[in-house]
């Protein structure tokens, strides 16, 4: 997972497109886009195809988070971390950490809607300038999850974490998609 440094949130930034000296399955190349300011490198993807993705992620955003603070409020509620739901999970869960996730609970749900709002203007900012307004979304989203432990909702209840809104807006070589899209294929979601 990259590390967050305040040359991430530089709204403009210059890019430069790097052949990767792979191929897709079809036998196209394989290119990465490299931002020149922070020297990551981003999966390559059209200008069109990262606007359609902001613009999902501008529905997405709110409906997950939506989801996830209604969840802790349950949790808060109901003093979920006190529960135990087998034997073995009581001896690896102190009721140190249990109360330290009962306090933690309320502050994520009170700080949510300040990330929803960031991340808003990330992707509304992606559709006007979507290789910026990509890297500014992978990096509130980053931020968020590194910084503030906080974590995204996965629909698909995969195993991987951290789970991302947007995966495939992540810097770095290994490409994955959301929405489970082939990462071997060129523009897939």
């Amino acid at each position: 997972m990259a590390t967050v440094t305040l040359r991430d949130f530089q709204p403009y930034n210059t890019w430069r497109i790097q052949d990767s000296g792979q191929r897709y399955d079809g036998g196209e190349p394989v290119f990465y886009h490299l931002d020149m300011s922070s020297d990551k490198i981003y999966s390559y993807q059209s200008p069109k195809c990262l606007r359609y993705k902001c613009v999902a992620l501008l529905l997405w955003t709110v409906i997950a988070h939506v989801i996830k603070i209604a969840k802790r409020v349950f949790d808060v509620a109901t003093l979920y971390c006190f529960c135990s739901h087998d034997d073995h999970s009581r001896s690896r869960y102190s009721l140190k950490e249990r109360v330290t996730n009962l306090i933690q609970d309320p502050l994520k749900t009170l700080a949510t809607p300040l990330l929803v709002i960031l991340l808003e203007i990330s992707a509304f900012y992606g559709v006007f300038n979507p290789f910026d307004g990509r890297k500014l979304y992978a990096t509130v989203e980053r931020a968020a999850y590194q910084w503030f432990g906080m974590e995204g909702v996965d629909i698909f209840c995969r195993p991987d974490r951290p789970y991302y809104c947007a995966p495939c807006f992540q810097p770095g070589q290994e490409i994955r998609h959301a929405l489970g899209g082939d990462p071997n294929k060129p523009e897939a979601w």
